[in-house]
């Protein structure tokens, strides 16, 4: 299931339709995740991994369509994973076992 995703199309906030293409979606995984957590997206993209309280602890910046993030050095516990390209932005929880 998609519980504790967010999903919001930047059409919703700049008008722009034809950015909500479904073809640009943006995928994480595994969650939890222990060492790595890898980013699935159709073009390059920013990522930023925060805290709960959201604190960025790490921005990766990805020309390629997947990039794994080592995460073996956080702490464990929940972070927020935001994923951005031109067409979308997803912002997602995982956890850090």
């Amino acid at each position: 299931g998609n519980k504790g995703i967010w999903r919001r199309f930047l059409s919703e906030t700049t008008g722009n339709v034809e950015t909500t293409s479904t073809k640009n979606n943006i995928t994480i995984f595994p969650v939890p995740a222990q060492n790595f957590i890898t980013i699935k997206a159709p073009q390059k993209s920013e990522i930023d991994i925060s805290n709960i309280n959201g604190q960025i602890i790490t921005t990766v910046f990805s020309e390629s369509a997947e990039v794994s993030i080592d995460i073996g050095n956080l702490s464990s516990g929940v972070y927020i994973i935001k994923a951005k390209t031109d067409k979308e932005i997803k912002v997602n929880k995982f956890i850090k076992q």
